[in-house]
């Protein structure tokens, strides 16, 4: 039998949502660096332009700097995903 090879993710979404909201600039980077790629993919598929997905992945990414501390784990799903669902906004436009 193979040793399963299991990667470190890091720490889970919702405490590092927890850190934004103290105003942590380099967890808020490292957020966009795990979900801005799943983000934009998903705006460009709904929206079909390269500029607005763009703006759509900035704008969700601000929304979590802005409201981090809003957040409230006993309440729902991790925020992270949850915003990634930039359909929402996307049908806005």
């Amino acid at each position: 039998m193979s040793p399963e090879i299991v990667e470190d993710q890091g720490p889970e979404d919702h405490e590092l949502i927890q850190r934004v909201a103290q105003r942590d600039k380099d967890v808020l980077e490292a957020l966009y660096a795990r979900y801005s790629t799943p983000v934009y993919s998903l705006a460009m598929y709904m929206l079909k332009q390269e500029a607005l997905s763009h703006e759509v992945t900035q704008e969700i990414f601000l929304n979590i700097w802005l409201r981090a501390s809003s957040y409230k784990p006993d309440r729902g799903p991790d925020p992270v995903p949850a915003a990634g669902d930039g359909s929402h906004r996307s049908r806005r436009l």
